[in-house]
């Protein structure tokens, strides 16, 4: 997906300002793709999945994405805005299951809390693959 001028200036206006330079620079060297997969269950709601490419230099990730419920029942495809938010959220995945169990109210006893942590952990390890702290620190909210 292409990043036009809206779409770039709604990036902007969720980032820091002192970083928009910074952000540009970094969306620049990024590609994005989105490609619809299914409607389905995604965290135990219904919603659109999609595959989410993004590659930089000569590293590419890829991973499903769960769009938002309204995005969902309005037929609206993710923004790349969107897609950042996730990023910033998967990449400062917890490292043991207690934290994460505490920090996203999960429970410690449930087998599908385990899988989604473990589901949650192999995301933010790709997007370390591409992406660094200091550029996920000035990714939009």
């Amino acid at each position: 997906m292409e990043l036009n001028e809206t779409e770039l200036k709604t990036i902007l206006e969720y980032a820091e300002a002192e970083t928009h330079e910074q952000l540009k620079e970094l969306l620049k060297e990024i590609s994005i793709k989105i490609k619809f997969i299914e409607t389905g269950l995604y965290f135990d709601e219904e919603r659109n999945i999609y595959e989410i490419t993004i590659r930089r230099s000569n590293k590419a990730i890829k991973f499903k994405y769960g769009d938002s419920i309204k995005n969902t029942q309005e037929r609206n495809q993710p923004r790349i805005y969107d897609i950042l938010t996730c990023i910033k959220m998967d990449f400062y995945c917890p490292d043991n299951f207690k934290d994460f169990c505490g920090e996203y109210g999960y429970y410690e006893d449930s087998i599908k809390s385990k899988k989604d942590f473990n589901r949650c952990l192999r995301q933010s390890e790709k997007l370390h693959l591409i992406f660094n702290d200091d550029e996920v620190r000035i990714l939009p909210d």
